[in-house]
């Protein structure tokens, strides 16, 4: 038996079956590498959607709620120092009408100047106190914000991979900038 003589057309068509045949490799391994790619970005994405959740819980539970304008006027008319109802860390009503009492009686009494400064001292903690909650607030605000850009870009980034692994032989546009 002999074997078929290889004639140009012959040849023609191996060197084109084996082209496909590459061809569809190339193509399969460049759609497995996009799909990586759009399951890397969409991990990325959950990592930053929930440290973006986490964060606005901590700011949440750092944020002071804000007194209505009637508590803050009763602070300035009592000196800033009443505490209880007119309080949002006070106890309860019996303790503000206790303390009221208590300072209509030191009002009529001069205080010493030892009394003046640790009310001075204390004032001066609590505005530090506050001062130290707005500023973990607003770090807590900037970097949710932060979690949530880079949340929104890398899922961006895993819908355009996704997309361009269901077209695989088209070529993928550039990256978009990473946000800051």
């Amino acid at each position: 038996m002999l074997a078929p003589q290889m004639t140009t057309r012959r040849w023609m068509v191996a060197v084109a079956a084996l082209a496909v045949a590459l061809g569809v490799h190339e193509v399969k391994k460049k759609r497995d590498s996009y799909l990586a790619e759009a399951l890397r970005h969409s991990a990325r994405c959950a990592e930053y959607r929930a440290e973006a959740i986490s964060l606005a819980a901590y700011e949440g539970r750092y944020r002071k709620p804000e007194p209505t304008e009637r508590v803050e006027a009763a602070r300035f008319a009592l000196g800033g120092q009443a505490r209880g109802a007119l309080d949002e860390e006070g106890a309860g009503p019996g303790d503000s009408i206790a303390h009221l009492f208590v300072l209509s009686i030191g009002s009529m009494i001069r205080p010493d100047r030892a009394d003046r400064s640790e009310r001075a001292r204390r004032a001066t903690e609590a505005v530090m106190a506050d001062r130290r909650r707005q500023v973990m607030v607003d770090s807590f605000r900037k970097r949710a914000e932060f979690a949530r850009r880079h949340a929104e870009y890398h899922a961006a980034l895993g819908r355009k991979f996704a997309a361009a692994a269901s077209r695989p032989w088209f070529p993928v546009p550039p990256d978009p900038p990473e946000p800051r």
